[in-house]
């Protein structure tokens, strides 16, 4: 078994390469890297004479991913791997001497990994105690910390509303603002007790942690995934080659209505010679087997477009 294939189990990895279709040869952009379980995926099928562009914010997740990759016996001319957002992904392309020639197939694996809520320190998770940090880029200034112990009532109740869904988004942000006033909130635990104190006991339901949507909505806030996730499918649809694709796994609602309508919007462009063509009109899901087999895919939406002809022919 690959070497990546043992570190984290990517999601839809068999629908992800229909769509992409990648074979010997073809240049391919990993926006999330991670642990290269997707990366690696492609990996396999480009060689020999292909290149995988792989993208993380986190340098730690680059660091496992060349690990990982390299143990996995790619050739190291074969990958190119970069610190830097998808939203920043034309500084790859250019690093990499590829400027103006096109890509087969750019994936984004949207969310966090599976490997970031087990680590306590990074405070993506309530499952343990640990800072409320949440950022995937360590070098920046904002935390969860900062969004939780300053942002007004108002603008955390917005967030936990807009990003989370969260049905009681007032009274998680009152009960947080009334608890910081008399001390600072600092851990994971402290938050996750807070927010279940706020609701109401009979909707502290089993079948999910109470916290779930709050803690989604901070991490989403910290990192800017929505703003980024606009600039970077717009520039991936520029990087697509003539038959290229671009394929997003999303988990969350406002993340797929952000892919669903970019893509619904390029392919309805110039009607009479279009440039885009939607491969999926509804998004596709997991298979049962694997949502009984990895749970994270259980929210999985997988969508695709096609780029048909150069963007000026």
């Amino acid at each position: 078994m690959k070497e990546y294939l043992r570190v984290h189990k990517p999601v839809m990895v068999k629908e992800a390469l229909k769509y992409l279709s990648p074979v010997a040869g073809g240049r391919f952009i990993d926006a999330t890297i991670g642990a290269g379980g997707h990366g690696g995926a492609i990996l396999e099928r480009i060689l020999p004479g292909g290149l995988l562009i792989g993208l993380d914010r986190d340098r730690r997740m680059l660091t496992l991913a060349r690990d990982v990759l390299t143990k996995s016996g790619f050739p190291e001319e074969a990958w190119k791997l970069y610190p830097l957002s998808y939203a920043e992904m034309e500084k790859a392309v250019d690093a990499s001497g590829l400027a103006g020639v096109g890509f087969h197939g750019i994936l984004f694996d949207l969310g966090v990994s599976s490997l970031h809520l087990d680590d306590p320190q990074r405070g993506f998770s309530f499952s343990s105690d640990g800072p409320l940090d949440f950022r995937f880029d360590q070098s920046q200034s904002l935390t969860g910390s900062d969004v939780v112990n300053e942002w007004p009532e108002a603008e955390l109740s917005r967030l936990f509303r807009e990003n989370g869904n969260e049905r009681f988004s007032r009274a998680i942000a009152r009960r947080i603002c009334q608890v910081r006033d008399k001390t600072s909130i600092q851990t994971t635990r402290q938050l996750a007790e807070i927010v279940r104190q706020a609701i109401p006991p009979r909707f502290r339901t089993t079948r999910r942690n109470p916290s779930t949507l709050v803690f989604q909505a901070i991490r989403i806030a910290v990192n800017d995934e929505l703003s980024l996730l606009r600039t970077g499918l717009a520039k991936a649809l520029g990087f697509l080659a003539p038959s290229g694709v671009c394929c997003v796994l999303s988990y969350h609602s406002g993340e797929d209505r952000i892919v669903k309508l970019a893509f619904q919007e390029a392919a309805r462009r110039n009607r009479e010679n279009p440039e885009f063509e939607l491969l999926t009109k509804k998004p596709a899901l997991p298979e049962q087997d694997e949502i009984r087999e990895n749970i994270r895919s259980r929210s999985a939406r997988l969508r695709c477009i096609k780029r048909i002809r150069p963007e000026n022919e």
